[in-house]
C-alpha cells in the first residue's frame, strides 16, 4: 500500500443529488476542518449536476462560509471515469442519513481507499471495521476525524487492509451470476411442477 502523505488530500463524495445523501453538510465540515493547523491542502470532490438544487445550496453556503476553495464539484461522472477519481482520492466520505445499501463502500474497498461514513446499521453491516463511523451532522467531530486520518498513515493503511478483508465476505460477479442462475432454475422448476 503506497500512501502519499505530501500531496493534496482529496475527500471523494461520490453520489447523486438526493437529499438523503446529506452532501449539504460538506461546507460546514470544510469550515471546521479549515480551523485546524493543516499542512496538506484538502478538497472535497463532489459529483453533482451543476443545475441541481443541492449543488446550488452547497455552492452558496460554501461562499458564505468562505470555504469554496475547498469544495470542487466535478459533476456527474460516467462509469469509465470513476476509476480515475477513485485513484485521485485520498479517502471516500459518505455522509448518508438514509440508505439500505451502497456499492460505493465496496468500490472504495476495492480501490484501497479509507472510508468515513455515517454510523448507521446498514453501513456497519457492509463495512465492518473497514470504516470510520461518524454522526452525520456532527460537523466538528467529522472534521476532527478527517484531520486525524489525514495525518495518520498507519490508520489509513489499517482501514485499507480491513477493507480488502471485508470484501472477501461478498460474492464475486461469477458467484452472483451462479447463485442467480440457480435461483431462476428453482423458480422455473416450481412453476413447471405446478402446471
Amino acid at each position: 500500500i503506497n500512501i502519499d502523505m505530501t500531496s493534496k488530500f482529496n475527500v471523494f463524495c461520490l453520489g447523486a443529488p438526493h437529499i438523503h445523501k446529506n452532501f449539504t453538510c460538506i461546507p460546514k465540515i470544510a469550515k471546521e476542518l479549515s480551523k485546524f493547523d493543516i499542512k496538506r491542502p484538502f478538497t472535497f470532490l463532489l459529483t453533482l449536476p451543476e443545475e441541481s438544487e443541492i449543488w446550488k445550496d452547497i455552492h452558496k453556503e460554501s461562499i458564505q462560509l468562505d470555504v469554496n476553495k475547498f469544495i470542487h464539484n466535478i459533476g456527474p461522472i460516467k462509469l469509465k471515469s470513476c476509476l480515475y477519481w477513485y485513484k485521485s482520492s485520498s479517502m471516500v466520505f459518505i455522509p448518508t442519513v438514509l440508505e439500505v445499501f451502497s456499492a460505493t463502500y465496496l468500490e472504495a474497498m476495492a480501490m484501497q481507499k479509507p472510508i468515513m461514513t455515517s454510523d448507521l446499521d446498514f453501513a456497519r453491516e457492509i463495512c465492518g471495521n473497514a470504516a470510520i463511523y461518524v454522526k452525520p451532522n456532527s460537523y466538528n467531530s467529522i472534521a476532527k476525524e478527517i484531520y486525524c486520518l489525514m495525518n495518520d498513515k498507519l490508520g489509513q493503511e489499517e482501514l485499507i487492509i480491513n477493507g480488502l478483508n471485508q470484501l472477501k465476505q461478498f460474492p464475486s460477479l461469477n458467484q452472483k451470476y451462479d447463485s442467480l442462475l440457480i435461483w431462476f432454475k428453482e423458480i422455473y422448476n416450481m412453476k413447471s411442477s405446478n402446471k
